[in-house]
C-alpha cells in the first residue's frame, strides 16, 4: 500500500518517514491538546483522528493539512493503537465525552446494541454459503461477553426461530424496532454476512427470501437512511461480503484452504456519522475457512473482542484496536493463501471503548450452604453401586438414582421458550453417575494434554471446549480406565439438574447472580440486580442442589449427547429418551456466567453445531453403572 507522509513542520522535514515507523498516540492531559509522538517525544505533532480507511489513520494537524500513516504500522512499532483522540469536531476529549467509554479508568454505563443476520441457505440466489449464521452467532455470544446486554443483541439466522429467520421482512421489523429503542448517546452496531448485489447503481443484502430484484433485496442506502435518523450517536455497520462481481457467483469458486466466497459490492456515499466496516476492499473476495468454523475476517473479529486486540493492556478494546487487529490479522491470513484481502472501516469519527475485556485473576470462591440436606440415594435393586465414587482423575461421581419426572416447562412459566414444551412425563429407568463438579482445567489437561479455556485456573470448569472435544474426553478416559464415560443425555441432565424439584432452579424460583454464576443485572424472578463476575469461578463456589451436585445453574453450559429438534418433546418417549436420531447441532443445558439468569432455568434448551467452542461451553461427566456380575 502506498504510505502518504506529509511533512509534520520544516524542522523536521527528515524524520517523516522515521516518524511514521514509530508513531503512536500519547494524551496529554495538563495540554488540553492531542499530541502525536514518537517513543522519544523528540517528534511531535498537534493534530486530531478524522478518518481510517484501509488500513490507514489520518490526522489533520492544526494548520489544517493532514496526514496519513498505516495503523499496522503503528502496532508493529509500538504494541498500541492510536486512543484518547477526538471526532473531527474538535471537541472534548473522548474518554470525557464518549458514553461508553472509560473515565479514569472506569466504564461508564451506556446502552449498546447490536442487529447481526447471516444468511447460509437462500431460496432464490446461488451458492448457499456455510459459516454466516455461525459467524452471527458467535458474534453476538463475544458482544455479550464484552459488555453487550443479551436483551440488546439480536440474531438472525437460518436456524433461528421463525420471527429471527434472516427474511426481509423479519431483518426490517428487527432493524426498526431497535433503532426506534436506542437513545442518545448509545451505540448501534448492525451487522450483515452473507451475499450481496449489485443492481442499477445501486448496492443490495440479499435475504434468504429474496430474488433478484430490488424490491425484493435491502437497499444499502435505505439501511444508510434508517441509521442517520435514529438518535444513536454512535453507528457502526459491518458488512461482511465480497467486492468483485455485480452478482453473486453461480458457484462456489474454492480458495487453496477449501473455503468459498461471499460476493458483494458497496459504494454509495456514506452519509456523515455513519462508519462502514468491510470485510475487503474493491475486487476483493471474503474468504470463509473451514479450519476456523468462520469467514476469516470474523475469525479475527472474534479474537480481536476477546481480548487480543488490547494491545495497550487497557482490560478494554477501542473501536481502532478492534479494527486494525482484525485487519492486519486477515491480510496476513489470507495473503498466505495466495490471495488478498483488505479489510476497511470509513468515516469519519472519534476512537472510543468498543468493549471491556473480563479480569482473569482467579475469583474468590463463594460457597453458600445447602439449602437443603443432600438426598442419598439408595443403590438400586440387583446392582452394588456406591453412592459416590472417586475415579483415577481424582473426579468425583454421585450415584444418581433410577426415577421420574416432568421434563421441560409448564406454559405457566415465566419467559419460557417454545422449545422447552410440551412438558412431558419422562421416566430414568436405569442410574449413573454424574460428575459432582463440571470438569476442571486440570482434569481436562491430564487426559488431553491442553487447556483451550479463556480463564486459567487448575479448578475453573474447562471452557472453550466443542462437543467433538469433550467426546473425544471421554474416549480416552472410558479407555483409560476400562468404564464407560460419556455425555449425558438431555433428559438425565434435566433429571439430576431438577433433583425433585419442579421450580425454575433447583434452589427456588428466582436468580439474580447471587446463588449461581450468571450476568446479574438480567435477573429472573426478582427485580433485584445481584453479581456479575465476568468469568468463570471455582467449581462448587455455590451451594449443592438435593442430589449433591454442583453448578447446574451458571459458570458454564454443558454439552449433553442428544441432538437438538425444536419439536422433539412432541414425540419423545416415556423412557430413557436419547433425543433425535440426527441433525446439524447438539444441545447444551444449564447456562452460563455471560448470560442472563433466564438461560440458567432448569428447562431451558440451547444448541450448537458440534464442532463450535466458546469461552462459556464446559461439560459435566457421566459415567454408565457397570452391570452385576453373574
Amino acid at each position: 500500500m502506498r504510505r502518504l507522509l506529509p511533512s509534520f513542520g520544516s524542522a523536521h522535514l527528515s524524520t517523516a518517514v522515521a516518524l511514521a515507523a514509530v508513531l503512536c498516540a500519547v494524551w496529554v492531559s495538563s495540554l488540553g491538546a492531542r499530541q502525536w509522538t514518537d517513543r522519544s517525544g523528540e517528534y511531535r505533532v498537534e493534530a486530531e483522528l478524522v478518518g481510517f480507511q484501509d488500513g490507514v489513520v489520518t490526522l489533520r494537524k492544526t494548520d489544517g493539512t493532514e496526514v496519513q500513516v498505516a495503523l499496522d504500522t503503528l502496532s508493529e512499532a509500538d504494541g498500541r493503537f492510536v486512543r484518547g483522540t477526538v471526532g473531527r469536531s474538535g471537541g472534548p476529549a473522548v474518554r470525557g465525552d464518549m458514553t461508553n467509554a472509560r473515565t479514569d479508568g472506569q466504564a461508564i454505563d451506556a446502552s449498546r446494541w447490536a442487529v447481526l443476520v447471516g444468511v447460509d441457505k437462500y431460496d432464490h440466489i446461488k451458492p448457499d454459503l456455510t459459516y454466516c449464521g455461525a459467524d452471527v452467532r458467535a458474534l453476538g455470544e463475544q458482544l455479550i461477553a464484552a459488555g453487550f446486554g443479551r436483551q440488546r443483541v439480536v440474531v438472525l439466522h437460518d436456524q433461528a426461530a421463525r420471527n429471527l429467520l434472516p427474511s426481509k421482512a423479519n431483518i426490517e421489523r428487527q432493524l426498526l424496532l431497535t433503532l426506534e429503542s436506542v437513545g442518545p448517546g448509545d451505540f448501534v452496531f448492525v451487522a450483515f454476512s452473507g451475499h450481496g448485489v449489485r443492481l442499477d447503481g445501486r448496492s443490495y443484502l440479499c435475504p434468504y427470501d429474496g430474488k433478484m430484484e430490488p424490491s425484493e433485496l435491502l437497499a444499502v442506502s435505505a439501511i444508510y437512511t434508517q441509521l442517520q435518523d435514529s438518535a444513536a450517536k454512535f453507528k457502526l455497520f459491518l458488512v461482511d461480503a465480497c467486492q468483485d462481481d455485480k452478482t453473486p457467483p453461480k458457484e462456489i469458486v474454492p480458495t487453496r484452504s477449501g473455503g468459498a466466497v461471499k460476493s458483494f459490492g458497496t459504494d454509495e456515499k456514506l452519509p456523515e456519522g455513519i462508519l462502514l466496516m468491510t470485510s475487503c476492499s474493491a475486487g476483493q473476495k471474503a474468504v470463509e475457512e473451514p479450519k476456523f468454523g468462520h469467514g476469516v475476517f470474523t475469525h479475527f473479529l472474534l479474537e480481536g473482542l476477546a481480548g487480543k486486540a488490547d494491545a495497550d493492556g487497557s482490560e478494554s478494546v477501542s473501536l481502532l484496536e478492534w479494527a486494525g487487529y482484525a485487519s492486519s490479522r486477515t491480510r496476513a491470513y489470507v495473503r498466505s493463501l495466495d490471495r488478498a484481502q483488505s479489510p476497511s472501516l470509513k468515516g469519519e469519527f472519534p476512537d472510543f471503548e468498543l468493549a471491556s475485556i473480563p479480569r482473569t485473576e482467579p475469583v474468590r470462591p463463594l460457597v453458600k450452604p445447602p439449602t437443603q440436606p443432600p438426598m442419598q440415594p439408595k443403590p438400586p435393586s440387583g446392582v452394588t453401586a456406591e453412592r459416590e465414587i472417586t475415579n483415577s482423575l481424582g473426579m468425583k461421581l454421585k450415584l444418581i438414582p433410577a426415577g421420574e419426572f416432568q421434563m421441560g416447562s409448564p406454559e405457566s412459566e415465566e419467559n419460557r421458550w417454545s422449545d422447552e414444551g410440551p412438558q412431558h412425563r419422562v421416566r430414568i429407568t436405569r442410574p449413573f453417575y454424574l460428575g459432582v463438579y463440571e470438569v476442571t482445567q486440570s482434569e481436562y489437561e491430564a487426559v488431553m494434554g491442553s487447556n483451550p479455556s479463556k480463564f486459567k485456573g487448575a479448578r475453573l470448569p474447562v471452557e472453550t471446549v466443542s462437543w467433538e472435544e469433550a467426546m473425544d474426553f471421554c474416549r480416552k478416559l472410558s479407555a483409560t480406565e476400562g468404564v464407560e464415560y460419556r455425555l449425558p443425555t438431555e433428559a438425565e441432565w434435566e433429571y439430576a439438574c431438577r433433583a425433585g424439584t419442579t421450580t425454575p432452579f433447583s434452589f427456588g424460583s428466582s436468580l439474580n447472580g447471587d446463588q449461581a454464576n450468571c450476568d446479574g443485572n438480567y435477573p429472573y424472578g426478582t427485580l433485584t440486580k445481584g453479581a456479575y463476575k465476568k468469568q468463570t469461578v471455582t467449581v462448587g463456589s455455590y451451594a449443592a442442589n438435593a442430589f449433591g451436585l454442583y453448578d447446574l445453574h451458571g459458570n458454564v453450559w454443558e454439552w449433553c449427547s442428544d441432538w437438538y429438534d425444536g419439536k422433539y418433546y412432541a414425540g419423545s418417549p416415556v423412557d430413557d429418551p436419547t433425543g433425535p436420531t440426527g441433525g446439524s447441532r447438539r444441545v447444551c443445558r444449564g447456562g452460563s456466567w455471560d448470560g442472563d439468569a433466564r438461560g440458567c432455568r432448569a428447562a431451558n434448551r440451547d444448541r450448537y453445531v458440534p464442532s463450535y467452542r466458546y469461552g462459556s461451553l464446559g461439560f459435566r461427566l457421566a459415567r454408565t453403572v457397570s452391570s452385576p456380575s453373574r
